[in-house]
């Protein structure tokens, strides 16, 4: 803040450093008027404190605010890396989803069971539909073939009663 009074002392002062005081020689000094100008540097001063004091303080606002803008972005930019990561396991297990379902419509096309869906193998749905075939040829092949025939021993009509067994039986429990 300038006043006409620092601005005469400003205007007063030797260009060169010489040992002439900043008001001239003895004879100019005017007690009054160097006063004045004291006062007013010191107001001047006050003011200067007072404003710089206003603007170390909204800096360190200022820094606070960034700090904590920083803080929700790191927060944001976790949570988004953290959606991310969820949606593509989500999508992942859709793809394994759809993936089954498909081979248990091919399955249930072909007459297969769905418990089969883990035999089916392949990338693709035409690699699944070849694994499906070969199934179903498979299980056809299998309902065809010759049932072997029982044992006799084992298909005897009469059951094989041991008679000492009857005798046991009618001694003791009658």
């Amino acid at each position: 803040m300038t006043t006409p009074d620092t601005a005469q002392a400003d205007s007063n002062q030797p260009e060169e450093n010489t040992s002439t005081p900043p008001w001239g020689s003895d004879e100019n000094f005017n007690p009054e008027q160097a006063w004045s100008l004291i006062q007013n540097l010191r107001s001047e001063k006050s003011d200067l404190r007072t404003k710089l004091a206003e603007l170390n303080s909204e800096h360190s606002t200022t820094l606070s605010t960034l700090s904590e803008r920083d803080a929700s972005i790191e927060e944001l930019k976790a949570s988004l890396e953290l959606s991310e990561e969820t949606a593509k396991q989500a999508e992942a297990d859709h793809q394994k989803l759809a993936a089954l379902r498909t081979k248990e419509n091919l399955l249930a096309k072909a007459g297969i069971p769905a418990s089969y869906a883990g035999n089916v193998t392949g990338e693709t749905e035409d690699d699944w539909a070849e694994s499906v075939a070969l199934l179903a040829q498979l299980t056809a092949g299998a309902k065809s073939a010759p049932t072997p025939k029982p044992d006799p021993a084992q298909t005897a009509n009469e059951p094989v009663v041991d008679k000492n067994a009857e005798l046991i039986d009618i001694l003791f429990n009658s």
